[in-house]
């Protein structure tokens, strides 16, 4: 779930090299001190988190924020926490009153948010709501949603095996597939297509939606979490215990952080990497092998 440095939100494009390092694509790897195994822990975050679903960077300000499901359900329990980029807890209830929070992402001063059936858009600075935005489906279990570089916003439904684009201020179909679009989760866009994570990873040509499966390792299967890197690949988190993976163009697999195998919907800045990692705690990753330091500037 990012971006390349459009301004606070992250980067919704990585680079990552041969060595293995994350960059935003304006920017080259930072050199040959890099490697793909070089991924470790910077540290952990342990708070009273309630089912963290997805973690969101916001470069501007040096802030990360993360959604708290709290039950799957209208139930009006949902939040979002607000962390600094060394892991601090700065608000663990930045924002209350939420419905099963899930996909986050930061465009300059905004905060949009999946909201089980609803899309909600916050003002930062104001921690205000400013436009809420419901699905035309009943029940759709939306899930997560990306922002591309001409505000165009697209949203999965996981239970309606639907993508959805907020249009005039509405949030409408804009490609639904029973088969292919299955438990759609996590998602990313380019200039050609919008890539799709759920039971299998997809493609969608934006403009015939034509759909296409994406070759991966049979023991692939069951995405969460989705980043485009860069070079015609993705960054990958699966349901369950699985760990991270670097899933190249050709369809190699390479698992990151072999040493923690839980990873949710993440976000990544440079070399570094934030995702919640169990019911309860947020962790942040960088690559030890770079000579730069992605924690740099963040307070």
């Amino acid at each position: 779930m990012i971006r390349a440095p459009r301004s606070a939100l992250g980067i919704a494009l990585l680079v990552l090299s041969a060595c293995g390092h994350i960059a935003p694509p304006s920017h080259q790897p930072s050199g040959a001190n890099c490697s793909i195994d070089g991924w470790q822990k910077a540290w952990e975050a342990r708070a009273d988190f309630q089912s963290p679903e997805s973690a969101a960077i916001a470069t501007e300000n040096g802030t990360i924020f993360v959604s708290n499901v709290n039950g799957y359900a209208r139930n009006g329990k949902g939040f979002i926490s607000r962390l600094s980029m060394t892991g601090d807890v700065l608000d663990l209830h930045w924002m209350n009153g939420l419905n099963a929070p899930t996909g986050l992402r930061v465009e300059d001063e905004t905060l949009w948010v999946v909201d089980y059936d609803r899309v909600v858009k916050i003002n930062i600075p104001d921690r205000a709501i400013d436009r809420v935005y419901t699905a035309p489906d009943d029940d759709p279990l939306l899930n997560d949603l990306f922002v591309t570089d001409d505000g165009t916003v697209f949203v999965t439904g996981s239970a309606s095996r639907t993508v959805y684009q907020l249009l005039d201020d509405e949030l409408t179909v804009w490609r639904r597939e029973p088969d292919l679009l299955r438990d759609a989760n996590g998602i990313a866009v380019d200039s050609d297509h919008v890539y799709v994570a759920g039971y299998a990873l997809v493609a969608i040509d934006r403009s015939d939606l034509s759909i296409t499966r994406i070759g991966v390792p049979r023991d692939l299967f069951d995405f969460e979490g989705v980043l485009l890197d860069g070079r015609g690949g993705w960054l990958v988190s699966r349901i369950g215990n699985h760990p991270l993976v670097a899933l190249n163009k050709n369809g190699r697999a390479t698992p990151l952080f072999s040493g923690e195998r839980y990873v949710a919907d993440f976000d990544a800045v440079e070399d570094f990497i934030v995702a919640p990692i169990s019911t309860d705690k947020v962790a942040g990753f960088s690559n030890r092998r770079c000579s730069a330091d992605p924690r740099r500037g963040s307070s």
